[in-house]
């Protein structure tokens, strides 16, 4: 369903963030991601289409919970 999808895009942004910020992007493995969220591979793919994708989307993230 797109709430269910909606809810899978938030915990891999979650949870990018979250490692990107410890590990730095380079650090940070699409295994170690999706282990994080507690998702498949093909969660990230059929959300983002790639790793970059999904760490611009996780910067942002950060960076719009750090200003609030």
């Amino acid at each position: 369903s797109k709430e269910r999808a909606a809810e899978n895009r938030e915990r891999i942004v979650t949870a990018a963030a979250r490692l990107f910020r410890e590990r730095g992007l380079d650090g940070v493995g699409v295994d170690a991601l999706m282990h994080a969220a507690g998702l498949t591979h093909g969660s990230l793919y059929s959300q983002f289409g790639s790793k970059s994708r999904l760490a611009a989307e996780a910067l942002t993230h950060a960076l719009t919970i750090s200003s609030e």
